[in-house]
């Protein structure tokens, strides 16, 4: 086997590489079998003494700048029909010289390799703030499992004495298998920084932080749109309804029909994002073309992007589950919530007597936002979105989170083809096969409730080990956090394996299923989408004498039920009498965990746990619109005849009829039957208690209006909101 000679070292920084020496202009075409390199007799600790280097190695489809990971896919009948579906690449090696002295490599021991090929190179030194870049084209046959590509320097600077120079990046690239779907195309908006420095082309979120020195950050949009169907030949793209968007105005897109053997292409746009704005910057793409099959075709992504606040994390594991595609892996921040994590952390696993952890794609974590909660759900597979309670993946990693019950796994700070260090464990290490009191296979594993303090030392006595019954897993949840105050409760069946203490005030979340009376403004799909749209639609609208108190917004998934809107979403109110217009930014808002989403007018009797949306100024008579990045339709409410208190509602996104209800509703749950609401009279002015006694309940009749009664003006309510398809929903990603 033919190796390449490279001279690189590492030491525990990575610095900017400031030259490149010319990359070697061999190339192959060729389909390759897989293999991956054994570095197993490689110690972690050694990573460099007196030396530093950079190594990398990167995968894209060819032509394109596209990443090979996530974007090889194929549909499965195009693989039964022709077993061979050529897909060309480009992978790039690089190792660095960040030092100022020559650095002279082991050609023995320093190897790039793709497949069975090591790649050439016969250069034996690399030079000061120097780097060597390989780079070659070949095809992967897309009907097969994937391919593996690793490059390994070790070396030394001879005006050094015992210097050594050691680094390691190692790449898993799969194909994704499609199922039945007619189109198979996708869009994806993606934020990279673009400034000349160590973090270009790093992804702007964790990279853009918010510091006392603020300072604009070039970065790029990348609008990325893919067609994995074979079986078609081309896709036309309306380019009246396919648009790209930054912050709501439109990007030059290119809408030319595209050829499926080619997979993907992306538009790039240039922008500035100031590292001390509070605001967030918003991006879309939507795609609307036909196949040459005559099928249609849509697809929508949202991208938000924000400047991360320095925080101290803290994160510790609270739950893993070993469930096949439904694995999942929950840690917390009981410190940063709703943050974007900006350093550099790592979850690991450790395999069945393996001293190291694995790196084989570990999840990175800066980047990823935790939840209002504090959580992060990381999910073995997209099907992890719509997992019980309703919790929403915030990342996706195959690998890493397909837990087999047996693995160790760990938070890490740092990452581990470098410098790292042990945050928080679950399992032992060296993961020993006979040490198996802590295995979950087909199970989950729950950190006690009093157990808050990371550890780099697992201890068996501060987890429970359980079977998965029905309602025992609860992303997002642990104990009553993230719970809504409630308790949570465990499963009382333990596997055979597991330790046979299971304390009743062991956690797990059971929720009782929602009522859904058939008048009740209720969101009930069909089925929930792959990936979880947050947005809303208008549910129910209330007017008490002429005026709202309160408009009621539902989330379309079920998926999104006690989530947080992640899609720019704005609530608009247009008063007729020419008054300041009202609006209401929903994005960051949180439903309750029916779905529901409530805004009040100030002078509205329902408390703060029905309106959770907060509230709004009396409002009169005017048009509501809610404003999204999808198409828009129109519909007026209206009280009939002489009427100025009235209610409307509806049983899904799905339908645009509106039930003509009576009663001032109930406002973030199921309907009420109650009549209209009267007004005051001068006598009784107080408000009902908060938990009256049966005997001193009033009647509907006595229930006291809102301010906004005052208005005896006819009532009409002009609402806008979304037509995108339940069976298609959008998907939201962070740069």
């Amino acid at each position: 086997m033919k190796r390449v000679q490279i001279m690189v070292c590492t030491l525990l920084l990575l610095v900017s590489v400031t030259a490149l020496l010319p990359a070697v202009s061999n190339s192959t075409n060729s389909t390759l079998e897989v293999i991956s390199y054994d570095d197993e007799g490689i110690e972690r600790s050694l990573a460099g003494v007196e030396c530093k280097s950079k190594v990398t190695v990167e995968c894209v489809l060819a032509n394109t700048g596209v990443p090979c990971t996530g974007n090889l896919k194929v549909k499965r009948s195009a693989c039964k029909k022709k077993p061979k579906q050529p897909q060309k690449i480009e992978i790039t090696w690089k190792y660095c010289n960040p030092n100022t002295a020559l650095m002279q490599i082991d050609q023995s021991k320093t190897v790039a390799i793709y497949k069975k090929n090591a790649q050439e190179d016969n250069v034996a030194t690399v030079g000061p703030k120097r780097c060597r870049v390989i780079t070659r084209k070949p095809s992967i046959n897309l009907c097969k499992s994937g391919a593996t590509m690793s490059i390994k320097a070790v070396g030394n600077i001879p005006s050094r004495q015992n210097s050594y120079c050691y680094a390691y990046k190692f790449l898993r690239v799969r194909v994704e298998k499609l199922k039945g779907s007619a189109c198979s195309v996708s869009t994806e908006v993606t934020c990279l920084i673009n400034d000349k420095g160590e973090n270009q082309g790093e992804a702007c979120s964790g990279n853009i932080i918010n510091k006392e020195s603020c300072g604009d950050v070039e970065v790029k949009f990348v609008y990325t749109i893919c067609v994995f169907n074979r079986d078609a030949q081309n896709l036309k793209m309306n380019s009246k309804q396919s648009r790209a968007q930054l912050n709501g105005a439109d990007m030059a897109l290119n809408t030319k029909t595209m050829g499926t053997k080619k997979a993907c292409r992306r538009d790039v746009r240039n922008a500035v994002i100031n590292s001390c704005s509070m605001k967030d910057t918003n991006a879309s793409l939507r795609l609307r073309g036909v196949l040459n099959t005559g099928k249609k075709c849509r697809s929508t992504s949202y991208l938000k992007v924000r400047a991360a606040e320095p925080c101290a994390y803290d994160f510790i594991i609270t739950e893993l589950v070993s469930d096949g595609i439904n694995s999942y892996i929950e840690i917390y921040s009981p410190t940063c919530r709703n943050e974007i994590v900006a350093q550099d952390f790592q979850i690991v696993r450790y395999k069945p007597g393996d001293k190291k952890p694995s790196q084989d794609t570990p999840i990175n974590l800066k980047g990823l936002e935790t939840n209002v909660d504090g959580f992060i759900i990381v999910c073995a597979s997209r099907q992890g979105n719509i997992i019980q309670s309703g919790a929403n993946c915030t990342d996706v990693n195959q690998i890493t989170a397909t837990l087999t019950g047996k693995d160790t796994i760990a938070i890490v700070s740092g990452a581990v083809d470098d410098e790292f260090s042990l945050v928080d464990v679950f399992g032992y290490i060296p993961n020993a096969e006979d040490k198996n009191a802590h295995h979950f296979r087909g199970g989950l594993a729950v950190r006690k409730e009093n157990v808050t303090a990371q550890s780099a030392e697992f201890e068996i006595k501060n987890w429970e080990i359980y079977t998965i019954v029905d309602g025992d897993i609860t992303p997002g949840s642990w104990f009553n956090i993230g719970n809504d105050g409630g308790a949570r409760e465990i499963p009382t069946v333990p596997p055979a394996a597991a330790p046979a203490a299971n304390p009743s005030n062991s956690p797990t979340n059971n929720p009782s299923a929602a009522t859904n009376p058939s008048n009740s403004a209720t969101n009930t799909p069909s089925a929930q989408p792959s990936i979880c749209d947050t947005q809303p639609y208008i549910a129910e609208v209330v007017l008490i004498q002429g005026a709202v108190d309160f408009i009621e917004l539902r989330a379309k998934s079920i998926c999104a039920y006690n989530m947080t809107i992640e899609e720019p979403t704005e609530l608009i109110f247009n008063p007729v009498n020419g008054g300041p217009q009202v609006i209401i930014d929903i994005q960051g808002k949180k439903y309750n965990p029916e779905g529901f989403l409530v805004f009040c007018s100030e002078s509205s009797l329902n408390g703060a746990t029905k309106c959770n949306g907060g509230d709004y100024p009396d409002l009169g008579n005017g048009g509501f619109k809610l404003k999204t990045t999808n198409d828009t339709y129109e519909y007026t409410f209206e009280c009939e005849g002489a009427e100025t208190s009235c209610r409307r509602y509806r049983s899904d996104d799905s339908s645009t009829d509106y039930t003509i209800g009576v009663g001032p509703g109930s406002p973030g749950s199921e309907n009420s039957t109650e009549l209209p609401c009267l007004e005051p009279s001068p006598t009784n002015t107080n408000p009902p208690s908060e938990s009256p006694s049966p005997s001193s309940t009033k009647s509907s009749k006595s229930k006291k209006c809102s301010k906004s009664a005052k208005s005896k003006s006819p009532s009409s309510i002009h609402t806008e909101t979304s037509t995108e398809p339940p069976s298609m929903k959008p998907v939201t990603r962070r740069g």
